[in-house]
């Protein structure tokens, strides 16, 4: 349950410093402080935050539970942790009531230390950076699906999925799985539709933005378990599996593969999942959502990549078993 808060505007202002130190590459803000978080004088304090859970997975920690252990887990992993807002009037915990806002000094901690990538941990948090800092850093932010527990449509495997695509850049990987999906496409003479980004197109909303196509277009792979046998459904960027349908077509429920048995089930890391190349025995399935495009935009085997296929191309590079019908748009 939710904690029960103010009703009314309060000025505040943020009491615990940033979490960095000379080593730190990484910047992830939040932000403002939820009350919980300001009563306990740390960031992440109400108990049904994922922020602590998603990097204990994604670092392969136990879980941190004291202000100390959780600020050796992040400068371990040389990320800082701030957030956007010093002070500010502001209703409880509602980020969407923050006003008459005093941002941080966040070129400070930029200057001491090696961050040159920033995350903000949610929407709110990514707007407020836009609009007071980014200016000031000069480096553009990659916007972090929020770990708030208001964030109810993602859960904490696919919460993990997402933050480890993003954050975990992986660049010797990345290159080596990009390189051997598009040497898989080389036998259908696809090889030219490939396309390689400077920037992440590791979730659908950046794929989108890096193709310059609506998101709807970006054929995102989903990868499931159906028994002990690992299955990959392509749908359209903008559709959701329906648990109902899938039941129905698989006789089993829904059961998304977790952020460590992706790569080692697929043979793709969380963000590249595509279906070229797979490892032997995946079975891929085409939803119906695709059918009203002619032309879309899978992944290539990395978190920056993207392949221009009609379905017709779709349908026979990636060696499906059926078209489905699945999701929901």
């Amino acid at each position: 349950m939710l904690e029960k808060e103010n009703t009314s505007y309060q000025h505040v202002e943020h009491t615990f410093a940033p979490v960095y130190d000379k080593n730190s590459k990484i910047l992830i803000l939040g932000s403002f402080p939820s009350v919980k978080s300001r009563e306990q004088n740390f960031y992440y304090g109400h108990p049904q935050n994922r922020f602590w859970k998603v990097l204990a997975r994604l670092t392969k920690e136990v879980l941190p539970e004291t202000v100390e252990e959780k600020k050796k887990l992040m400068l371990r992993h040389q990320i800082a942790l701030w957030d956007v807002v010093a002070s500010c009037e502001i209703i409880g915990s509602s980020d969407s009531s923050i006003r008459h806002v005093v941002p941080a000094d966040i070129v400070r901690i930029v200057r001491e230390s090696q961050i040159d990538k920033i995350f903000a941990n949610g929407e709110k948090a990514y707007r407020l950076y836009q609009k007071y800092c980014e200016k000031e850093t000069g480096i553009t932010a990659v916007k972090l699906p929020s770990s708030s527990p208001a964030n109810a449509v993602y859960t904490l495997d696919r919460l993990t999925e997402i933050w480890g695509a993003l954050i975990f850049d992986r660049k010797e990987e990345k290159k080596v799985a990009f390189e051997r999906a598009k040497e898989y496409l080389k036998q259908f003479g696809l090889e030219d539709r490939v396309m390689e980004f400077d920037t992440s197109s590791a979730t659908v909303e950046l794929a989108a933005q890096a193709v310059g196509c609506e998101p709807a277009r970006i054929a995102k792979t989903l990868s499931f378990k159906v028994e002990e046998q690992c299955i990959l459904i392509v749908a359209a960027g903008d559709a959701r599996v329906d648990n109902k349908k899938y039941k129905a077509q698989f006789h089993t429920k829904a059961k998304m593969l977790t952020f460590d048995e992706v790569e080692e089930l697929t043979g793709h890391a969380v963000g590249g999942v595509c279906p070229f190349g797979v490892n032997e025995g995946v079975k891929v399935y085409l939803d119906e959502s695709l059918k009203r495009f002619d032309v879309v935009y899978p992944a290539c085997g990395s978190s920056n990549s993207a392949v221009q296929l009609t379905l017709e191309e779709l349908e026979r590079a990636s060696n499906y078993v059926a078209w489905v019908d699945v999701c929901k748009e």
